[in-house]
């Protein structure tokens, strides 16, 4: 399966990080369209339509702008919204297809081999309006 394992809904690059926010990947669009007929092909489409719904999870990538190394992965409870991803004073802030918006801040050490998570997510999400 080439590529990411999961549909990017939103990207932000801060300093030399960049954050990826996306849905998981069920069905590659090649193999829907050669099989499309197929039970098993139908079965993932609805799983794939699901995802894009919020109803399977996010994920959200942390990668080195500088040599496309990922970092860290997280697991999103919901999708992401398109484009509703942004990094401002230290931390970063995902708008969520739930309404909800996650806060992660942190730092990252740079200087060693082991790799500290660059942002933990906040006990509590900030209630936003319902996402339209």
């Amino acid at each position: 399966m080439p590529g990411l394992p999961f549909t990017v809904r939103a990207m932000v690059l801060a300093d030399k990080t960049l954050y990826i926010a996306g849905t998981p990947v069920f069905v590659r669009e090649t193999e829907a369209l050669q099989q499309f007929e197929s039970e098993d092909i139908q079965d993932k489409l609805k799983k794939q339509g699901d995802a894009i719904e919020g109803k399977s999870g996010g994920v959200l990538w942390v990668v080195s702008a500088e040599n496309g190394r990922r970092l860290a992965e997280y697991s999103l409870g919901t999708a992401p919204i398109f484009d509703g991803m942004i990094a401002a004073h230290g931390k970063l802030y995902i708008a969520m297809k739930n309404g909800e918006i996650l806060t992660f801040e942190g730092e990252m050490n740079t200087h060693s081999s082991a790799f500290h998570m660059p942002c933990s997510l906040k006990g509590n999400s900030m209630t936003a309006l319902p996402v339209l």
